[in-house]
């Protein structure tokens, strides 16, 4: 980066921050790829002919085996018979015939059952193949599709890397107002630091508020800094001037308006103050401070030792000639309130400040007895500003607005909004004056500790239709039967049988005693049949049933917004359609990582009275450069950039990933 002086110094870490946009965070996107859209060829099948043709070819070789296998079994007998016969002498020839006969049977046999259960393993495996020409032709297909699918995972690898990870988020052009709540200093510190940033790059000069007292905007102004643009620091009320510009009745209603607060019913209270006030500043002349009214109240209570910031003529003119003897025993009463009111703030010496700074910071201490007074006197000192003159205030911050009037709130959004002024409050809480104004703007929520803070913010947010399991029903149920039969059966047979014979020669056939023979059978059976049958039957069943039901339920549960991270933010839009919310993560170091996107839409011109004004701190400030760093290891947090006036390291509080102090 290089400085106005022309040097070439160390960029912030965090300088792309200033890039125009008006973001509040960051949303995490998952890019998933994408699949290869064509699917795996498959192995194309054999042609029908073919398949047919190497089953009978299979088929064949099968018997062939069969055929073989007996040959084989011939040749071992034929062996067995040349051998048993080459032992006698007369038949050994004939044995040695028969031994050589077998081996070349044997031997051929072997040869042929070789043949046959190689073909047979080549025709089994052909006909599972396709043919020759078409499994060259897939293996060219095949190829031909991982080179491609090769190709688009490297192209979809390219497109992913080239997408962003962390898309910038935040409210509509349109949307002037901007309502936060819960979260803590340091998430506040983080949210200031991405916003303001942002909208000063965008719109113009920044005035940022810091009521808490633990220095919010530190990281903001480091930022700034860092980045060439003119920063003004003030310490309310020590260093701030909250009177300048302001003359007369203006002056008057300022201090009535700081003093009285919301209490709008004592109107003859606020009538008498400002009667009084309106009178002592016409005597102070032109050179009117809080310190000489403070003075000039005491000179008309008689106060010892009053009248030092006064001229004589001042001295005299208030205590004779402003207000008659009568008059003044009736206001002392009054008078005692405002120099009760007043005296605290003797010590704003009203430092001349810069020109017309960039970013202009107002800091107040959190645990003054004064406080609530001190703000109130800013709020209404704001409001004047803005009213006269908006174009040194293009965006507003109020961060710890809890404890503000709301009567001042109000109407300080009235004149932010008529003059176009951005305004973005911090509250700490969802209660009282926070919970009122809840809705009046865009509204965003960070951590809400409290169950009931996170109550009312989930009520806002809204609730919506869905359906959920509402039941989960499984039945399980079985049977056992079983069956046993037992038969018995038994029948019994007898029969019986005569017959006569009439055998022999003519000659014997006169002889009865010899011809004649007689037979006599009887038979007679019995059965016994016995039967026994047993069957079983087991039967189970079972079934799971699930019910859904729709019901009206939070869209966010208040326990989530109890359980926020700390720099985790939730955007709620309320439209015709229903609500939206968006999860953003307003951590500042997120710009350092790669694939963030800066612009969440389109950047407006910067602000201006006329609107070619030229804004005075973009004249010779620090060149930014514009790409963003390269990302810093996620467990080293980067050294916080050490000004002149900060104390030496030791002596500073917990440093968050930022570098800030809040």
């Amino acid at each position: 980066m290089i400085s106005p002086a022309g040097e070439r110094v160390e960029a912030h870490p965090l300088h792309a921050l200033l890039l125009p946009g008006q973001r509040l965070g960051w949303q995490y996107e998952r890019a998933e790829p994408r699949p290869f859209p064509d699917q795996r060829p498959a192995l194309p099948p054999p042609r029908q002919a073919d398949f047919d043709a190497r089953a009978a070819h299979a088929r064949a070789v099968r018997r062939g085996l069969w055929i073989g296998a007996r040959g084989l079994g011939v040749a071992i007998l034929l062996a067995c018979l040349g051998w048993a016969a080459s032992g006698a002498s007369s038949t050994a020839e004939f044995g040695a015939a028969l031994l050589r006969l077998a081996g070349a049977l044997g031997a051929g046999t072997l040869l042929l059952l070789g043949l046959i259960v190689t073909g047979y393993r080549y025709a089994v495996a052909r006909a599972a193949k396709p043919t020759c020409l078409g499994w060259f032709a897939y293996r060219w297909t095949l190829h031909k599709w991982e080179r491609d699918a090769a190709a688009f995972t490297a192209a979809e690898q390219d497109r992913l890397s080239a997408l962003p990870r962390w898309r910038a988020a935040g409210p509509e052009r349109h949307e002037l107002r901007l309502d936060v709540f819960g979260g803590s200093h340091w998430g506040w510190a983080g949210l200031l630091t991405v916003t303001g940033a942002g909208y000063l790059a965008q719109h113009g000069p920044s005035l940022v508020v810091d009521l808490t007292g633990q220095a919010v905007a530190q990281d903001l102004r480091d930022l700034c800094v860092a980045g060439g643009y003119p920063v003004d620091v003030q310490q309310a009320p020590e260093d701030c001037d909250l009177l300048d510009g302001l003359a007369g009745p203006d002056l008057a209603g300022v201090i009535v308006e700081a003093v009285h607060g919301d209490n709008s019913a004592l109107r003859t209270e606020r009538a008498t103050d400002q009667r009084i006030l309106t009178a002592i500043i016409g005597a102070l002349g032109d050179t009117v401070t809080l310190p000489r009214i403070a003075d000039a109240i005491q000179v008309l209570l008689h106060a010892p030792g009053a009248g030092t910031h006064l001229t004589t003529t001042e001295h005299t003119m208030v205590l004779d000639e402003l207000f008659a003897d009568d008059t003044r025993t009736h206001l002392l009463g009054a008078l005692a309130r405002l120099d009760a009111y007043l005296h605290p703030l003797h010590r704003m010496t009203g430092v001349p400040r810069p020109a017309r700074a960039a970013v202009t910071i107002v800091a107040t201490p959190d645990t003054s007895a004064y406080a609530d007074l001190i703000h109130d006197l800013i709020l209404v000192w704001l409001t004047h500003r803005i009213t006269t003159d908006p174009a040194h205030c293009r965006t507003l911050v109020l961060a710890g607005a809890d404890h503000l009037p709301e009567r001042h709130l109000e109407r300080l959004a009235d004149v932010c909004s008529r003059r176009s002024v951005r305004l973005i409050m911090l509250w700490r809480h969802l209660r009282d004056t926070g919970q009122r104004a809840l809705g009046a703007g865009t509204t965003a929520f960070m951590r809400l500790g409290s169950a009931e803070e996170a109550q009312r913010a989930a009520d806002f947010i809204g609730r919506q239709h869905r359906f959920v399991l509402s039941s989960l029903t499984r039945t399980t149920g079985g049977s056992h039967t079983r069956t046993e039969s037992i038969g018995y059966s038994e029948s019994t047979s007898t029969g019986t049988s005569h017959g006569s014979t009439l055998s022999g020669t003519m000659h014997t056939l006169l002889d009865t005693a010899q011809a004649w023979s007689r037979a006599d059978q009887t038979s007679r059976g019995q059965t016994t049949a016995t039967n026994t049958g047993t069957s079983t039957a087991d039967t189970t069943t079972w079934s799971d049933t699930e019910a859904v039901q729709r019901v009206y339920e939070y869209a966010i549960e208040p326990t989530v917004l109890q359980g926020l991270p700390e720099y985790a933010l939730l955007l709620a839009r309320h439209t015709a359609t229903g609500t939206t919310v968006l999860a953003l993560d307003c951590n500042p170091a997120i710009v350092t990582l790669p694939g963030v996107e800066m612009d969440p839409q389109p950047a407006d011109p910067p602000s201006s009275t006329d609107g070619n004004e030229t804004l005075p701190w973009t004249t010779g400030r620090a060149a930014i450069d514009h790409t963003p760093p390269p990302a810093f290891p996620p467990a080293t947090p980067h050294v916080p950039v050490q000004w002149v006036e900060d104390p030496p390291a030791s002596q500073q509080p917990r440093q968050h990933p930022l570098g800030g102090q809040p």
